[in-house]
């Protein structure tokens, strides 16, 4: 499996617009159709990434949006690295 992680670093909290510019921004631009090569887009279940017109859009520009199962720190490596 190969694909990219896109990360942004800035100070504060991100809110819904932050995250929405953030993905058109730097990740749809390398996103392609599904089935294709960077066509999923793989999100935990922060409140700001369960948006359905986000979903709906990324649907209709083709990608295939999957979300992490719920309390399923395994899955997400990131985890890993904030636990207390």
């Amino acid at each position: 499996m190969e694909g990219f992680v896109a990360i942004d670093i800035f100070e504060g909290s991100c809110d819904k617009k932050k995250f929405v510019d953030f993905v058109f921004d730097q990740v749809v631009p390398i996103m392609n159709l599904y089935p294709g090569d960077n066509s999923v887009i793989v999100m935990d279940n922060a409140k700001i990434h369960h948006d359905n017109e986000l979903v709906a859009l990324l649907e209709g520009l083709g990608c295939q949006v999957v979300f992490l199962s719920p309390y399923s720190p395994d899955f997400n490596p990131l985890k890993l690295h904030f636990q207390p």
